[in-house]
């Protein structure tokens, strides 16, 4: 299982022209999933996510997603609307043998 996490203003998602989720100033998180992934891996990213650092300073310490009360928005595609056109992106997850 794979993570990749981005700090998003806003973001949502849309399936056939309807949002289906949305979050304001937070995370969209991109996951790639394995057919071999277990609910133990999602458990571990879902914690790793919660203790990212997001280099916003209190002090000394860098804060946490989970500490910033960011909201998280998880998602295979994300989707952002650029002057009223639509870009996609989707996560892939592979294993790249012998080139």
């Amino acid at each position: 299982m794979r993570a990749v996490l981005q700090r998003v203003k806003w973001a949502n998602v849309v399936v056939d022209g309807k949002v289906v989720g949305e979050i304001k100033n937070g995370i969209c998180a991109l996951i790639g999933i394995s057919m071999h992934d277990t609910e133990k891996d999602m458990e571990y990213t879902v914690d790793q996510i919660l203790k990212a650092p997001m280099f916003e300073r209190s002090g000394e310490k860098e804060l946490t997603v989970h500490e910033m009360d960011y909201e998280i928005l998880c998602s295979n595609v994300k989707v952002f609307v650029v002057k009223s056109n639509f870009v996609c992106s989707f996560t892939v997850y592979s294993v790249w043998e012998n080139g």
